[in-house]
């Protein structure tokens, strides 16, 4: 699955949790769904990133950098 194809997914998934209309009215799903997604990969990037002071994954800056794609697709939703 591509960053962009994940970034999508992610969005997604968040957009049945987030139903909320602002003080004018606006569908805010969208934005409020980008917020929920972007706590997540923080998260995920986080936890690999304990991996590199360990040395355990050979790997560990490929996983970082793919994350790190999907951040970016999310923002550009």
């Amino acid at each position: 699955m591509t960053p962009k194809e994940k970034a999508k997914e992610l969005v997604d998934n968040f957009m049945h949790y987030v139903e909320m209309k602002d003080f004018f009215g606006d569908d805010k799903e969208l934005e409020n769904a980008k917020k929920c997604t972007l706590i997540c990969v923080d998260e995920i990037i986080k936890s690999i990133s304990i991996y590199d002071t360990l040395k355990q994954m050979s790997n560990w800056k490929s996983i970082i950098g793919y994350w790190n794609e999907v951040k970016q697709k999310i923002e550009k939703l």
